[in-house]
């Protein structure tokens, strides 16, 4: 009897085991699939897990250069780059023995002993210079040692709105926090400005890089919030300096779909220029797809700008989020009601006006009322700019159904104060296929 007593109580304690197992695998299961969130909202300044970006990388030692980047690779690079023309400049302000010490302890021993440079003559190195700020498009890598990595940073400088190639070498020494600079005129003289992926880069290997006093740096990995914030200032400054890089760099069949050639690109750029450069970052948001990372930036503004990142500083940019619909939109737009679609619809057009696409929405319009209203597009264009603000801030209201179509009628101001001047416009939006529609303007 004694036996069996044992023999329940051991089964009862086995059940229990067995259940608390089970449980645990449950939590951990739940855990996991919190830590590998694929979506994530709109974010006021936090995206959780920031450490997930850039996680890209491979290590080689035998000096074959690769565009495989990490967050850690990117930001200090680009840190070390400009600490490196900061101190350019300083010496060009001032060519004092302080200044000509700290860009001498930046430059690396190699280039140092080949050009025999010394304290005394290197401010000649530097007298064609310009004050500038200098910004990074490409970074080529390769491991020297254990402790150094070497870069080949392509980029420009830009002085007084001009903009300049510039490709320099920078080693970064992760043991000790040093870095090294090979400058720009060096760089040219030996042909690594020609480099690309896969590409041999034939310099002195190190195991490390002394400790100077001006060629030390702090890591910068967490110094942002999100890698997508530095990508949306990167992207103002190709806005406003060089637009045929940026053209460059648009998805492709974005570019296609959105301007008819480089031409209309920068008459978008020109009129744009102002609300690009005082435009802050407001919200982002981070998505992972198979083989990249999604950015999505929304500025103070409402622009929406998408970088899809297919490794760290790698990626192609969209300058809205309606021009390539996402099959998550058609998605949810399909199984929306029709009010919904409209209002959707009008949110778009807004979106294009404030973005100043406006044949995108000249070839929205009723064929008949485009015909009878606006013959051509700078026709329409004028009739936007004088019912519209500049940028609008806008509320939609008032939407009733009207047999096949809807009106909506949309009020703009100007600015987001609550004194600001308004302007109120309505709109016929008339339901398609698939998320086609048409529109019109109610004019008065």
């Amino acid at each position: 009897e004694n036996m069996k007593k044992n023999e329940t109580t051991i089964l009862i304690i086995l059940l229990i085991v067995i259940v608390i197992i089970i449980g645990l695998i449950i939590l951990l299961i739940n855990l996991n699939n919190n830590n590998s969130q694929d979506n994530l909202e709109y974010s006021d300044g936090v995206i959780s897990n920031p450490d997930l970006e850039g996680t890209y990388g491979n290590v080689t030692y035998n000096n074959e250069l690769s565009n495989i980047i990490t967050r850690y690779d990117y930001y200090n690079v680009k840190y070390c780059a400009e600490k490196y023309q900061e101190s350019i400049n300083e010496l060009i302000n001032n060519k004092n023995d302080e200044n000509k010490l700290k860009l001498y302890q930046m430059l690396d021993e190699q280039y140092i002993n080949a050009k025999d440079i010394s304290e005394n003559n290197i401010d000649s190195i530097f007298s064609n210079y310009q004050i500038s700020n200098i910004y990074i498009d490409k970074i080529l890598s390769t491991q020297l040692s254990d402790s150094v990595k070497a870069y080949v940073a392509k980029g420009k400088t830009i002085t007084n709105n001009v903009t300049n190639d510039r490709v320099i070498i920078i080693k970064l020494d992760f043991t000790n926090n040093t870095f090294s600079v090979y400058p720009y005129e060096y760089v040219l003289e030996e042909g690594y400005n020609n480099l690309e992926v896969g590409s041999n880069l034939n310099i002195q290997n190190v195991n490390s890089i002394t400790v100077k006093g001006a060629n030390v740096y702090e890591d910068q990995s967490n110094s942002v919030e999100s890698i997508a914030i530095l990508y949306y200032e990167k992207l103002k400054v190709d806005f406003l300096y060089d637009s045929e890089y940026l053209y460059s760099i648009l998805d492709e069949e974005y570019r296609n779909k959105r301007f008819e050639n480089y031409e209309d690109f920068t008459n978008y750029t020109d009129q744009v220029r102002d609300i690009i450069s005082n435009g802050t970052v407001t919200k982002y948001s981070r998505e992972y797809y198979d083989g990249y990372v999604q950015y999505l930036v929304i500025d103070s503004y409402d622009n929406r700008y998408i970088f899809n990142e297919n490794s760290v500083l790698n990626y192609t940019v969209l300058l809205d989020d309606y021009t390539i619909e996402t099959e998550d939109f058609k998605t949810k737009y399909a199984s929306a009601s029709v009010e919904t679609k409209a209002i959707t619809n009008v949110d778009k057009v807004m979106k294009m006006i404030n973005s100043k696409d406006y044949r995108a929405i000249y070839n929205l319009l009723d064929e008949t009322y485009k015909a009878n209203n606006f013959a051509t597009l700078d026709s329409f264009i004028q009739y936007i700019n004088t019912a519209f603000y500049n940028v609008n801030y806008y509320t939609i209201s008032n939407i009733s159904e009207q047999g096949s179509y809807y009106l909506i009628t949309v009020t703009c101001k100007e600015n987001a104060s609550a004194s600001a001047a308004t302007k109120e416009n309505r709109m016929i939006i008339s339901i398609g296929e698939g998320t086609n529609f048409t529109m019109s303007f109610a004019l008065e």
